[in-house]
């Protein structure tokens, strides 16, 4: 794969209902194609959110554009508003939730154009975000093997 540049224009980068409750839009496009950042804008309805997982090839920092989550790191908690941001090592365990009760709008970029996620809710059921495969969980994620 090679790299490409150009605006990432959101009708080329849709919205996809990712939970209940949860959108998402991975910017990336046919024609804008990272190859060493990931992108994921998300907006979560109150209660709602990303559940505990861990990414295993990723440092991940999420920018909390608007709202109010309570985040978890390990066994730590910590509740973010708008402006502030959070730094998520590789392999760490991690999740969270809109405390607030309008939508909690974030930003995640992670330092790999494919980062790995495993979620505690399905172990051993490794997605790829941004991934492309036969198995698709969603048009963002796809299965891997990780023995491969």
């Amino acid at each position: 794969m090679t790299a490409s540049s150009g605006p990432i224009r959101v009708g080329d980068a849709p919205l996809i209902a990712w939970r209940a409750g949860v959108q998402t839009r991975l910017h990336r496009t046919p024609s804008a194609r990272p190859t060493g950042i990931c992108v994921i804008e998300q907006w979560s309805d109150p209660g709602t959110g990303a559940p505990a997982h861990r990414h295993a090839n990723a440092e991940e920092l999420i920018v909390v554009v608007e709202g109010r989550a309570e985040f978890r790191l390990e066994d730590d908690r910590a509740e973010l508003i708008a402006g502030e941001s959070i730094l998520l090592p590789a392999g760490s365990r991690h999740g969270f939730s809109n405390s607030g009760d309008g939508v909690l709008h974030t930003l995640a970029v992670f330092d790999t154009a494919r980062p790995l996620v495993e979620y505690e809710e399905e172990p051993g059921i490794v997605l790829e975000i941004a991934g492309e495969s036969a198995e698709m969980r969603d048009p963002h994620r796809a299965r891997v093997d990780p023995s491969a």
